[in-house]
Parts: structure tokens; sequence; C-alpha cells
């Protein structure tokens, strides 16, 4: 629930250490930087600032969003990758989200998102589907708790042995259902 947290820090906007854009901002590219390290797969990372990318694109035409304006400069200025959850933090906290319903949002985009994959793969229908989506609450909420108490860059981390097991596999396999 790395990404979760980067919301979290990104969203919040502020630091314990001061207020203002420049603070916020480097808060914001400490803690990008700290989520690209952690995801110990190329593809993962390339994936993640790609999608960062492109959201920021759309926001910037979408939204009047002054924190994804700031973070879209810092990208530009290659300052910092722009990972989708960073990216999103941010487009959250310039439309005034609470902090709490941007996680909770994000949280259930990534379900939904895991559940579409198990449709378009096959492996189940769309009621099953909705079904794991309202069984998975309980473990949304307590991952949505997680997230919510990294108040510090530091506080991100990151353990996914065998997801990254498989994602390492998966990078060099010859044949790919997915990009990512």
């Amino acid at each position: 629930m790395e990404s979760r947290s980067a919301r979290t820090s990104a969203a919040s906007g502020s630091s314990a250490g001061g207020t203002g854009a420049s603070v916020t901002s480097h808060r914001v590219v400490e803690t990008d930087r700290s989520l690209h390290a952690m995801k110990l797969n190329r593809e993962q990372r390339t994936a993640s600032v790609r999608t960062g990318r492109q959201v920021l694109d759309s926001a910037d035409a979408a939204f009047a969003s002054a924190p994804a304006a700031r973070l879209g400069r810092l990208v530009a200025d290659r300052a910092t990758p722009g990972n989708h959850a960073v990216v999103v933090g941010a487009v959250h906290a310039g439309l005034g989200v609470p902090v709490q319903q941007a996680v909770a949002s994000d949280l259930y985009a990534f379900a939904a998102g895991c559940a579409v994959a198990s449709v378009r793969l096959g492996r189940i229908d769309f009621r099953r589907a909705q079904r794991l989506l309202r069984e998975v609450r309980p473990e949304v909420a307590r991952a949505a708790g997680a997230a919510l108490s990294a108040r510090d860059p530091r506080d991100l981390h990151a353990s996914t042995p065998a997801a990254d097991a498989v994602a390492a596999a998966h990078e060099r396999a010859e044949a790919r259902l997915f990009i990512t």
C-alpha cells in the first residue's frame, strides 16, 4: 500500500516544518522520489510515471489545480519523476478533496482495477467482481487507516516480495498479458 501512503502525503499539502508552496513542493518531491525508489521493477516504475504524466496532462486541461500545476512544472524540470500516486494526491489536494475521501476513492479504484483485470482474463464474471468489491471493504478500510497514518515521506514502505518476484519474471517474459 505504499502508493496509498504517497497519495496521503501528497494530498495533505502541509508539513510540520513550515507552510507555503516551497515547503509543500519539497515534501511532494521527497515523497515522489521515495516512492519511485521503492518500486523494484523497472516496468512498474515506468508505468507509474507514464500514467502519472498522463493524469497531469488531463488534470491541466480539466481542472484548475494549483498543486497539480506546481507538480507538473517540477516533473517538466525533471526535479521529480511524477509517479501516478503522487500526481493523483496533488490533483485531489487542488480540488479540495478531503484526504480521507481521496484515499478511500483511490483504494476503491485500485480494487476495482484488480476486479476488472480478473473479468478481462475470464477468471470471474462481472457479478462475482461486484461481490468481491463488497467483500474486500473491511480490508480496504484497514488499508486506508494505514495510509492515513503516514505523516512523513519516511513513513512510506513496501513489503510485497511475492508481487515483486512475479513482476520481475513478467518483465523478462516473452509473452505478456498486460503492460504492467
